[in-house]
């Protein structure tokens, strides 16, 4: 049996470099190969002081963009490893780990590396509760509803997928730059009968950086975008009811924002942004040449 290829996609807005030589150095030493693509030039200016490869096309194109930049760099690859800049990698539980589920014959085309829960594939009323914040409100006072394994996906932050389920699915969507991309394609996937496995205990923990509240003037509308056209994808026919339903959601979010750990002023200054793409302004993530 050929040795199996497994390519580590890391999309970074990071201004150093330093956390992610680390990653990177934890990654290799797993046995996969790594691209990191750096979205913004201050990433692209730290990397080449410090001799750390990176790709780039010279924009910030979103989180969909940056994979398939990664997946479509030269040579042959048979899992794509999707990885956040904000997870830390525990090297001897990885290596095992990934020698266990994905270089031995697996029937799943998906592999979460993550300890994350299983969430189900966002309806309506999930997307409203996301960009009201009400979700983040009601996470905390109950549990969260089940449902089936085969209806629900788990976050990207740490995640393997075989080349063929990459191709039948053919991508991530780059209709949607941030936000509700892993949920479709997730979705997509298991229409077309591609299984999902998850690994407990993996050794990639995820840290939740703080870089979308930092950004969120920009961040906010980019996602809002993202709603939409994942609810018109799969909602179709309530395009007007669609928009409404973003529109309640993000005057609601107004008073909710003071309570988040992002800026005040910027956060409302996105809340306002957002209500525009609702009337159909195309927004725009932070330029590559401000990061």
């Amino acid at each position: 049996m050929s040795e199996v290829r497994i390519r580590a996609v890391i999309p970074s807005i990071a201004e150093n470099c330093i956390d992610l030589e680390i990653q990177r150095g934890a990654l290799i030493d797993s046995g996969v190969e790594v691209v990191v693509v750096a979205n913004g030039r201050r990433l692209r200016e730290s990397a080449a002081a410090r001799n750390l490869p990176v790709v780039s096309s010279g924009k910030n194109g979103g989180f969909s963009a940056s994979i398939a930049l990664g997946a479509e760099q030269v040579g042959h690859w048979d899992w794509l490893l999707i990885v956040n800049d904000d997870v830390t990698i525990d090297l001897e539980r990885f290596r095992q780990n990934l020698q266990r589920f994905v270089n031995e014959d697996q029937a799943a085309g998906i592999v979460y590396l993550n300890d994350e829960a299983p969430r189900p594939f966002p309806t309506r009323g999930a997307v409203f509760n996301s960009l009201s914040l009400l979700g983040a409100i009601l996470t905390r006072i109950r549990t969260p509803s089940s449902a089936p394994d085969s209806r629900t996906y788990r976050s990207f932050s740490t995640v393997a997928i075989s080349r063929s389920a990459w191709e039948a699915v053919g991508g991530l969507d780059p209709s949607m730059p941030f936000t509700f991309e892993d949920a479709d394609f997730v979705r997509r996937a298991t229409d077309l009968g591609v299984d999902s496995f998850a690994v407990t205990g993996s050794g990639a923990d995820h840290l939740h950086s703080v870089s979308t509240g930092r950004h969120i003037a920009s961040v906010l509308p980019v996602s809002t975008h993202s709603a939409i056209v994942y609810l018109d994808k799969w909602y179709t026919g309530l395009g007007l009811s669609n928009r409404a339903l973003v529109a309640i959601a993000l005057l609601i979010r107004i008073p909710l924002s003071p309570w988040t750990k992002a800026p005040k002023l910027p956060h409302l200054v996105g809340i306002a942004r957002a209500l525009r793409v609702v009337f159909g302004v195309r927004p725009k993530l932070p330029p590559f040449e401000d990061l």
